[in-house]
């Protein structure tokens, strides 16, 4: 099997096991893997769901990015913000790239 083949096959298999850790369905979730695998829910376009999961698991640590915004430990409402953003139609599937590829050239110099 080649290498890229596989690759996608892991990953596509860490994208279900974190839809099912969201629908609480995935036995020993520790309370850090909300931070810790959160741009990944996103990137897969769960981050809605794995917000409101480790919200109603309770006493989750907001990311550091979160309290430079002022936001207490149980105010996820910037979380879900960005989370409803990620769910959007198109968020992880590499389709919304736009025009930020880079690599070429720009002529100068």
């Amino acid at each position: 099997m080649a290498l890229p083949i596989r690759r996608s096959r892991l990953w596509q298999g860490f994208a279900e096991y974190l839809k099912q850790v969201s629908k609480g369905k995935e036995p020993a979730v520790h309370k850090d893997y909300f931070e810790r695998y959160l741009a990944y829910a996103a990137v897969f376009g769960i981050g809605s769901r794995w917000e409101k999961y480790f919200q109603e698991l309770g006493r989750v640590p907001l990311p550091i990015l979160f309290h430079a915004m002022g936001a207490g430990d149980a105010d996820f409402g910037a979380i879900v913000a960005i989370m409803s953003v990620s769910d959007s139609p198109g968020a992880g599937d590499g389709g919304a790239a736009g025009g930020a590829s880079g690599g070429g050239s720009s002529g100068a110099g």
